[in-house]
């Protein structure tokens, strides 16, 4: 569990019972910004960082077995970095730099519209270099790159925050292949993107890996597309909707800070499940591997 808004210390659980065992705490001057993911080893731990001071984002890396000891960091390679996630072949991080600069007093409020440049950058492991970087573009640049969902190809699922005009409303998902492409923005039909409230909270790959499923609780519906082809294919409305993960049958569940959970398809949205709508869901869901 880390932090945001901004985060001040993260708490390491373990799984079986919840109980926390580790507690992460960023440097002085630092906050976290909500998200981590393990090494593909399972020996370190990534956290994305904000630095408000110099107006730049890190990773954070932790030694696992240390107890989550912080043991270095790298350079995110731009501005408010958010989400993380590793390449299908465990070498290389994938950063969501979400290009907003914040006032250090508050960590919070934005304080460089003027001169925001989301980005994409891709990390090497071994040596925390950058491999490779891409943006949205000039005309784009107050889209704010948050959330990533990564197929077993390597090609990347990403939704956007929009920081400018409502008016405006630009395409909030998209997908990049790391090294081949710049980023493609999906076309949604006017009425459907209006629905998205210029926000995205998550995203996800359903357990085919050929639906993307991105949804905004502002706006209280997730969209769905044929990753392949970027074809939009509908929306499913959920009060408050956040947080998304594969079901193991097809689809998706979905969770809400005020409908609880839910499962989710292109053509469905089934009414919320016995035992879970009397708690209150945060913004993210993470599918667990079972054990044997």
């Amino acid at each position: 569990t880390l932090g945001r808004r901004p985060g001040r210390y993260g708490l390491v659980h373990r799984a079986a019972d919840l109980a926390p065992v580790a507690r992460i705490d960023p440097p002085a001057g630092r906050h976290l910004t909500g998200h981590g993911t393990f090494s593909a080893d399972g020996r370190r731990f990534f956290t994305s960082e904000n630095d408000p001071i110099a107006d730049r984002g890190i990773v954070g890396i932790h030694d696992v077995a240390a107890g989550f000891a912080r043991v270095g960091e790298w350079a995110s390679g731009g501005v408010g970095p958010h989400d993380l996630a590793l390449t299908p072949d465990g070498r290389r991080l994938i950063v969501a730099n979400g290009g907003i600069g914040t006032d250090p007093a508050t960590g919070r409020d934005l304080v460089d519209r003027a001169t925001m440049r989301p980005n994409l950058t891709l990390i090497e492991l071994e040596r925390g270099e950058i491999a490779a970087q891409a943006d949205l573009g000039a005309d784009l640049r107050l889209s704010s790159i948050r959330h990533l969902a990564v197929a077993a190809d390597g090609e990347v699922a990403f939704g956007c925050q929009f920081e400018g005009d409502a008016a405006d409303s630009p395409p909030l998902v998209g997908v990049w292949r790391p090294g081949r492409a710049a980023p493609t923005l999906w076309d949604m039909p006017d009425p459907a993107l209006a629905r998205l409230a210029d926000y995205v909270g998550s995203v996800a790959l359903d357990a085919t890996g050929e639906i993307v499923a991105a949804s905004s609780p502002r706006g209280g519906n997730a969209a769905f597309f044929e990753r392949a082809s970027g074809r939009f294919l509908g929306l499913g409305a959920m009060a408050d909707v956040c947080g998304l993960a594969a079901c193991g049958d097809g689809g998706f569940l979905a969770t809400s800070g005020a409908a609880g959970v839910r499962r989710m398809a292109p053509d469905r949205v089934d009414g919320a499940l016995d035992g879970l709508g009397e708690h209150v869901w945060d913004n993210h869901l993470t599918r667990l591997p079972t054990a044997g």
